[in-house]
């Protein structure tokens, strides 16, 4: 086995650059030339080598990996390999190599290596010392710097750090030559300016936090309002706005899912009444808003007329068709197409109540019209329900309005067989009793007339209106055999009354 003296860095760490394009970043490797030598004696051949960083010439701490280079040629001692100790051990600080070598080559890798002493310097190349902590890299006079220095962070982290000078309170300046006019600046606030005013800024960032002092223009150099942007607009995520927003060319919002919500809120100690979305419009025109889908078109809006209050409106747009329209100028809801339709399956399809929940008025599901309130309006006339065709209106008794008339032909005595009955309604105050006639009984004694019949042909009320009728007929009836037992009476009474006449015998 050889025993090596020394290993002589000739050109010590050389930083290889190899030509590139702007591109191709360099890689961590570096190009090593050594010379090594047999008792002085430069040597011939082959070894294998490992190389070792520390942090001291002595003892210290290994940085990085274990490098090692198999088989490397040697002649006349010199020799040349690549080195690769990755991109977190050089970091400005003084460091020292570790050589260790075994010649000739082992293949079988089991033959032990000679450490060399001392540990080998590394020094850094000229042009390198310009980058090392504290330099200051410095264009041609009076004029700019050559090229562009890029620094890119392969890590996630920091790509750039800067710390503040604690008399100036300056970080990074850029600016011209008589410090007039400031292109960048970096101070003790994190502050970012960019203004050819002295003393003023654009804006700066504090606490994750951007300002900007005046207007900010996007696509345009003349900013009017605080951010104005000239040309199209994308918000992937979700915007904010404190204040009025102004969109000349339109707002669309497009969602990607099957439904969009646009949530809009107020403060929790906002005034009664304040609005969550307000549309202003100044001029005598109709504001709308438009609802769209694939199939139709609908618009909410206002309608202004000049010289006349506003009406509110909701429109079909394709068929061209106001479908509700409330005028400002009364209290009225018209609707100017087919009128109003209700389809519900509540048990009340429409109610009208008064602001204390009263019912006034109520359609229930079955078609039964129920008003509580309704005034009793003495001798007027009554109105009544046609269940043949559905009308509601007056009882006419004229003759003008009637034909087919041919004279009642009946037994009218039979309602004196009709029984009356004293009883309450099912699903209804137990404590409220009524009294009349069962329509099932009147049926039954041939008072049919005077039933009333349902869609089924059910018997189902009595025309208590219509048995005067017949109570009159009856009346009517008993009147002519009083007159008959009147007359009758009065001829008894007449021949008891008279002197008694002999008798012829």
């Amino acid at each position: 086995m050889c025993m090596f003296l020394r290993c002589f860095a000739i050109l010590g760490l050389l930083a290889f650059q190899p030509t590139v394009s702007a591109q191709t970043p360099l890689g961590t490797a570096l190009t090593y030339q050594g010379q090594l030598s047999d008792g002085g004696i430069p040597l011939n051949g082959s070894a294998d080598l490992e190389f070792r960083v520390f942090d001291a010439p002595v003892g210290g701490t290994r940085l990085g990996p274990i490098v090692a280079a198999t088989n490397v040629q040697v002649a006349d001692g010199i020799f040349t390999t690549q080195l690769d100790f990755g991109p977190d051990v050089f970091e400005g600080q003084a460091l020292w190599i570790e050589i260790r070598v075994r010649s000739p080559h082992d293949p079988t890798n089991l033959a032990p290596f000679d450490t060399l002493t001392p540990r080998q310097a590394i020094t850094a190349a000229p042009a390198a010392q310009t980058l090392a902590p504290g330099a200051v890299i410095e264009g041609p006079p009076g004029g700019f710097l050559a090229g562009v220095v890029s620094v890119v962070a392969t890590e996630p982290g920091i790509g750039i750090a800067t710390f503040v000078d604690p008399v100036s309170g300056v970080g990074i300046l850029a600016a011209a030559t008589d410090l007039s006019q400031s292109a960048a600046l970096v101070t003790d606030k994190g502050a970012v300016y960019g203004t050819n005013l002295q003393g003023g800024f654009a804006g700066y960032f504090e606490q994750g936090k951007s300002f900007f002092g005046g207007n900010v223009g996007i696509g345009t150099l003349t900013p009017t309002v605080a951010l104005d942007v000239a040309g199209d607009m994308g918000v992937s995520g979700q915007a904010d706005f404190h204040g009025p927003v102004a969109f000349a060319g339109g707002l669309t919002i497009d969602s990607p899912i099957s439904s969009l919500e646009l949530p809009i809120s107020v403060a929790a100690n906002a005034p009664a009444l304040t609005p969550i979305l307000q549309i202003d419009n100044t001029a005598d025109t109709m504001t709308a808003i438009e609802f769209s889908t694939r199939f139709q078109r609908w618009q909410l809006g206002q309608n202004r007329t000049i010289g006349t209050q506003d009406s509110f409106f909701l429109h079909d747009v394709d068929a061209d068709v106001t479908r509700i329209l409330v005028p400002a100028n009364n209290n009225k809801i018209t609707f100017p197409y087919n009128g109003l339709q209700i389809n519900t399956t509540d048990v009340v399809p429409l109610r009208v109540s008064r602001a204390d929940g009263t019912t006034l008025f109520k359609v229930q599901q079955n078609g039964q019209i129920f008003a509580p309130l309704l005034a009793n309006i003495g001798d007027q006339r009554n109105m009544q329900y046609n269940e043949a065709n559905g009308n509601i209106g007056f009882d006419t008794s004229s003759r003008r309005y009637k034909e087919n008339i041919t004279p009642l032909r009946t037994d009218f005595a039979r309602i004196l067989l009709a029984e009356p009955y004293i009883y309450t309604r099912k699903g209804g105050d137990a404590n409220q009793w009524e009294i009349g006639y069962m329509a099932e009984d009147l049926e039954a004694i041939g008072l049919t007339p005077l039933v009333e019949y349902n869609g089924d042909g059910l018997p189902d009320g009595v025309n208590y209106e219509k048995s005067v009728l017949f109570l009159n007929e009856v009346i009517k009836d008993q009147q002519a055999q009083i007159k008959s037992l009147e007359a009758r009476l009065a001829e008894i009474e007449r021949l008891l009354a008279s002197p008694a006449q002999p008798t012829e015998r």
